[in-house]
């Protein structure tokens, strides 16, 4: 008995179980890779992937094949993968932008509020106002000068902060929005005065700007505190050690605000504002040194606030990995095709 010869393009039994294993290991290798640079919504264009592939493969003995238009519609597949794909990345990213923006903001209406409130009494409010014995906070004092008028008028300077009356409007952000972070919806807020020994907000000292001599936009007044969080109206702000503790030697897992692309993770620490209303963010190389220069207002020993505020810039080595081996698995088809296209005998090509 003679063997008949084989058809071309039919193959055994043995050779379809491992051409199946491979396209089983294939179709395991491109998803993962690629949910290794966009997550979960990338499998959708794996699968498309896949399916244009496997199509290819079927329809191999017909040899309609062409090869530019086959180059072409992978680059354009890639392409649009690459722009739907950043889509959710960029919409994140922008959504902490707005954060941090809205922040900065209400950071610097504060300032704002102080310079304005100097004009109307010659110096900045105290950071604790006391009144028939009763410490208040100096948010309090300010909500005249923040559009608050009527709440100032209704909060009763006479009682202790936490009472049941004052704390009815502590409680309720619908009347108190001036001082919220998304952080925190229970009548707390992270903005905190820098008090203490050298600073402007220092006890007994003068809050008369021209005390300042190391230059307002070298003098930190404020910052963000979103750790240990206070009630608004709560008579607490920081202390300089306790700040500069909390703010030196930051790392990325400290970082408040970060900023994802697909190959990079840019951090920020916590806002801070300056005596002259300037908005800038803790950097990640800020030391206690630094950090107690910039919140001394009169020690002669001035910083560059711009250097303290340096964002940390992590590259995903990860990710341009995956991307690279993502990538070749895309094109890898294509050897294979051709590979197993010269072992068919020539056709002719229909003319369309």
């Amino acid at each position: 008995m003679t063997d008949e010869p084989s058809k071309p393009g039919v193959h055994d039994s043995g050779s379809n179980s491992a051409f199946g294993l491979q396209w089983i290991f294939y179709a395991t290798a491109l998803i993962a890779s690629g949910m290794a640079v966009w997550g979960s919504s990338t499998i959708l264009f794996s699968v498309l992937i896949l399916i244009f592939w496997a199509t290819r493969f079927a329809t191999l003995n017909t040899r309609y094949e062409n090869s530019f238009a086959l180059r072409l519609l992978l680059v354009l597949l890639f392409l649009l993968a690459l722009l739907g794909l950043s889509l959710p990345q960029l919409i994140t990213s922008r959504r902490s932008f707005s954060r941090r923006a809205h922040c900065k903001n209400d950071m610097r209406q504060f300032v704002l509020a102080m310079h304005n409130y100097d004009s109307s009494f010659g110096q900045f409010p105290e950071a604790v106002k006391t009144v028939n014995g009763n410490p208040h906070s100096w948010r309090t004092t300010l909500l005249p000068y923040l559009e608050q008028g009527s709440l100032f008028d209704t909060y009763d300077e006479s009682l202790p902060w936490d009472a049941d009356k004052n704390m009815q409007l502590t409680d309720n952000w619908d009347v108190a929005t001036t001082f919220r972070t998304e952080d925190h919806h229970d009548g707390k807020t992270a903005f905190k005065l820098v008090v203490g020994d050298g600073t402007f907000f220092q006890s007994n000292g003068s809050r008369m700007l021209d005390s300042i001599t190391d230059g307002t936009a070298n003098t930190i007044l404020l910052i963000e505190d979103r750790a240990d969080p206070v009630y608004w109206s709560q008579p607490k702000d920081i202390d300089i050690e306790e700040a500069i503790a909390k703010l030196s030697g930051l790392t990325a897992k400290d970082a408040v605000y970060s900023y994802d692309t697909t190959f990079t993770t840019t951090h920020y620490g916590p806002n801070f504002v300056c005596a002259d209303g300037s908005v800038h963010s803790i950097g990640f190389g800020a030391t206690p040194e630094s950090l107690h220069r910039a919140f001394c207002c009169a020690d002669g020993k001035m910083v560059d606030i711009e250097q303290l505020g340096q964002p940390l810039h992590v590259i995903k080595y990860h990710a341009v990995i995956s991307l690279i081996i993502y990538i070749g698995l895309i094109l890898f088809p294509i050897w294979t095709y051709r590979r197993h296209s010269k072992k068919l005998p020539a056709t002719k090509h229909i003319a369309t």
